[in-house]
């Protein structure tokens, strides 16, 4: 990549995740986890906001299904296990009973996909301030036109769901839109993310990016992984579609890919045209700013390996 620095970053662990597990942590103890491979442009920057945790202190109980999402002050809300919520910065922590499919935050809520239902929480804010851990019933807002829903947010109260049909024939794409659904995609392929504006749309399966564009019959494909499949989407109106892999962190302009952070089972969202990545193996979470400059150094050169 052309006129970039590489930034190898480092950090101590913070004491944040004696809200997640107070027994095993050791503050004194000095971070030799594995860190991300970092390349940034002029203009852009990263840093640590929930730093990376040493393998010894991570959850001894194993978390699985890792899905984040950040809301409008910049903090990151964590779920594990399709049953538990964490937001380390406002010192929440709860259990929804049933547990839930997929979960985003919104500019005024959090909204949960469960097995039939989109669902909010009445009142997280009396039932979060309790010393133990609470267990929260969710409040049904409306059924759910698919399966095992994922939910992907745009900007305001806007939001994509993904999932299999209720006959399990197929997979569809649909926009959730004041309160209005709108069928956008039907396919036989699992979709794994969904990014884009509400005009622009964007759906990840497989290795493959499709563009969904209005009243088309089929969607166009302007990206194909050499090596991965793609595992999460971002999308930014100044710094363009962003998509995650297995390998690292890459984003596509109209000169071609390029990946710019290499780690292991990164997950990716934008806030505010900032990109957050959540790192699966060690819980730390970046936020890239300044994410329009790097449409620039996009080229048509193939995307690096990752050793």
């Amino acid at each position: 990549m052309n006129d970039t620095k590489k930034f190898v970053l480092y950090t101590t662990v913070f004491f944040y995740f004696s809200l997640l597990q107070p027994a095993c942590v050791k503050t004194n103890e000095s971070l030799q986890s594995s860190l991300p491979e970092i390349f940034l442009p002029e203009g852009a920057s990263a840093e640590w906001i929930l730093p990376p945790l040493k393998k010894e202190l991570l959850p001894q109980d194993g978390w699985k299904d890792l899905r984040f999402s950040v809301d409008s002050s910049g903090h990151v809300w964590l779920s594990h296990n399709r049953s538990e919520i964490i937001n380390p910065a406002d010192s929440i922590r709860f259990q929804v009973k049933g547990g839930f499919d997929d979960f985003i935050v919104l500019e005024r809520a959090l909204v949960f996909s469960t097995d039939t239902d989109l669902a909010v929480i009445p009142s997280l804010a009396e039932k979060a301030e309790h010393g133990l851990v609470p267990i929260v019933t969710l409040q049904p807002l409306t059924r759910l036109p698919v399966r095992e829903a994922r939910l992907f947010p745009l900007k305001g109260s806007s939001f994509y769901i993904a999932g299999s049909s209720l006959d399990g024939r197929n997979f569809k794409i649909y926009l959730r839109r004041k309160l209005m659904l709108k069928n956008l995609f039907i396919t036989d392929v699992p979709v794994s993310a969904v990014a884009g504006n509400g005009e622009k749309t964007y759906a990840a399966m497989g290795g493959v990016i499709v563009e969904l564009k209005p009243g088309a019959k089929e969607a166009d494909v302007i990206f194909t992984h050499p090596r991965a499949d793609i595992t999460s989407l971002a999308y930014s109106g100044d710094g363009g579609l962003f998509y995650s892999t297995a390998e690292g962190v890459g984003c596509i302009g109209a000169g071609g890919s390029s990946e710019f952070i290499k780690a292991s089972s990164p997950i990716i969202t934008i806030r505010k045209e900032i990109l957050y990545v959540l790192l699966q193996s060690s819980l730390g979470v970046l936020k890239i700013i300044g994410i329009d400059k790097l449409k620039n150094v996009v080229s048509n050169q193939p995307v690096p390996h990752s050793n």
